[in-house]
């Protein structure tokens, strides 16, 4: 994060509008659209705003994880206390300058046809629905567990398209309401790709029988 150029991209302005305006270009602008709107909460203070820089630096990208070639180590050593401009584009060649953000359609239809990865689908409830939803994180009010009677609800909602279905909440998320700060964010393609929701879904399938 620390090392993009841009954020909230793309398709983020048909959710957030012209708030993403000043949070494209300058990370603490965005850090501070995601306190305020993301997580419902208040402006950060300058104090908070520079602890959440320095967390971020530290997990900027280091020289091991560009992959680059021994040739191009030596020429980045060579250039070392020189500002090339070639050697730093070479660098800032190996990641993304940004994230892209594509949304989904809310109301695709999942082919029936197309098998899901039942194992990729149990990490992606484990780790991506509870970590919020789990009961007792006081994340969200929407909380439950990865019992029987889950998944047979989640069965359910699969059978028609509504509001609550998975693939609809997954690419479209939820608005926050009035006494209902939480949301969900909506998952784009780049986060959640279509495979990622056919395993998840066949996952749920395979454990509500």
């Amino acid at each position: 994060m620390y090392n993009k150029s841009h954020w909230y991209n793309d398709d983020y302005a048909k959710k957030y509008g012209s708030l993403v305006v000043p949070a494209k270009d300058t990370l603490i602008n965005a850090i501070q659209l995601c306190a305020i709107q993301c997580s419902q909460g208040r402006p950060l203070e300058n104090w908070e705003l520079r602890s959440i820089l320095h967390y971020l630096k530290s997990l900027e990208y280091k020289v091991s994880d560009l992959n680059l070639s021994e040739q191009e180590l030596q020429t980045i050593q060579h250039h070392l206390g020189e500002k090339s401009p070639s050697t730093i584009q070479m660098i800032k060649n190996k990641y993304l300058a940004y994230n892209p953000a594509t949304f989904g359609d809310p109301y695709m239809k999942i082919d029936p046809e197309k098998k899901g990865n039942i194992k990729n689908g149990e990490y992606i409830f484990s780790k991506g629905c509870l970590h919020c939803h789990q009961i007792g994180k006081n994340i969200t009010v929407f909380e439950f567990d990865a019992e029987s009677l889950t998944f047979s609800f989640f069965e359910k909602k699969l059978k028609k398209h509504s509001n609550y279905s998975i693939p609809y909440i997954v690419r479209k998320g939820t608005y926050a309401t009035s006494g209902k700060k939480q949301y969900m964010p909506q998952y784009s393609l780049e986060k959640m790709s279509h495979q990622q929701l056919i395993d998840l879904i066949a996952y749920i399938k395979s454990k509500s029988k």
